[in-house]
């Protein structure tokens, strides 16, 4: 069976033309009313397939603002047949949204085929407005899965840097313990059978110095390697402490003066603390490889539950956005370790004016800090 059509007509005798062709034409007309208020209301019963609409009608709606509401109420098509075709008149019905404008008088034929143009396009619209709406899903749907995914991936990275920082930490107590101690003890040994053969031949003496400096080399060294796997001063003084300590560790080794601004206490839990210590300790560790620099700074400010940390140098530099440069390890690593915190990281640098790294930590109730 062919549509079902509305037809909303205020002259009696077209009306009644429009019945009788939209009939020889084989659709059938589910109602005819005369007022836009009525039509309206007869799409809302009958819910035809679409709406023959006259332009000028009785009552306070016209076919315009009754078209208006029938396709933002209902989405069925209208189809506008109106004597009128002044250039307002048909603006108005192109804002309505129509599927089509006849002029009066109608031929059966034109009428038929502007029919199944406007229920062709209708047709069209709403197999597009579901495609649309099928593809709004779908992107919903990955943008959660990558979302949860994002989130599973992250949860993922912290449980590895918690597991890496825990095994860290526990070879520095290996090494304390089985290493550490037991050349403490031996230097021990050492000194009381120097003692025991006091005054020692000269050449011994010269072999107990050799030994001795070697022992405390080694014990020197052991601490070093304990040291940079997790410093003590981290767990048992905070994160503060610790980066005195790696700005003081970098100064000896590597022999370029470090400076350090910081609050006497930053008050934050683990796993955050270690991350942070750990972005430092890489942005200096990038100061040492390539920077050329003569002097670097740190500079941490905790205030307001935020925390931000700023490492300075006044080496070479180099253009970020140079044709062909790929990031270092170290870089993606700063990058990693900042996602990890969902903080902001900010590499800045020019070609003989130093380099900045800064990492900043967005509100966080548990953060306090000491001056």
């Amino acid at each position: 069976m062919k549509a079902r059509v509305l037809v909303v007509e205020d002259e009696a005798v077209i009306a009644a033309d429009l019945e009788n062709a939209l009939a020889k034409l084989g659709y059938g007309v589910c109602a005819s009313v005369i007022e836009g208020d009525e039509a309206v209301d007869a799409a809302r019963t009958h819910r035809p397939d679409l709406v023959l609409m006259d332009i000028r009608l009785r009552g306070a709606t016209d076919g315009v603002g009754a078209a208006a509401r029938v396709r933002a109420e209902l989405q069925i098509p209208v189809l506008f047949l109106s004597s009128h075709s002044d250039p307002a008149t048909v603006e108005r019905a192109k804002a309505a949204q129509s599927y089509g404008y006849l002029l009066k008088p109608f031929n059966p034929r034109e009428l038929g085929t502007a029919i199944e143009v406007a229920l062709a396009r209708h047709a069209t619209d709403r197999e597009l407005e579901l495609a649309n709406r099928r593809v709004l899903e779908l992107n919903l749907c990955l943008e959660r899965r990558v979302r949860e995914r994002t989130e599973e991936l992250a949860r993922y990275a912290a449980d590895a840097n918690g597991a890496r920082e825990q095994e860290r930490a526990r070879v520095a107590r290996d090494l304390h313990d089985a290493l550490a101690q037991p050349l403490a003890a031996l230097k021990l040994d050492v000194l009381l059978l120097r003692d025991e053969l006091a005054p020692p031949p000269h050449a011994l003496s010269a072999r107990f110095d050799s030994l001795l400096s070697r022992i405390d080399g080694s014990i020197d060294e052991t601490r070093r390697i304990a040291c940079a796997l997790r410093p003590a001063v981290l767990d048992e003084l905070g994160l503060a402490a610790g980066l005195r300590w790696l700005v003081q560790d970098f100064t000896r080794r590597c022999q370029i003066p470090c400076t350090l601004v910081a609050p006497r206490e930053i008050d934050l839990g683990e796993p955050q603390a270690s991350t942070v210590f750990r972005i430092v300790q890489e942005s200096l560790a990038n100061v040492q490889r390539h920077s050329r620099a003569g002097h670097a700074h740190v500079h941490a400010v905790a205030a307001g539950g935020e925390l931000a940390i700023t490492v300075n140098d006044d080496g070479c530099g180099f253009d970020p956005g140079a044709p062909r440069r790929r990031e270092s390890l170290g870089l993606v690593g700063l990058r990693e370790r900042a996602a990890l915190l969902r903080a902001d990281l900010e590499i800045a640098s020019r070609p003989g004016t130093g380099t900045s790294v800064r990492l900043h930590i967005p509100a966080n109730p548990n953060l306090h800090a000491q001056p």
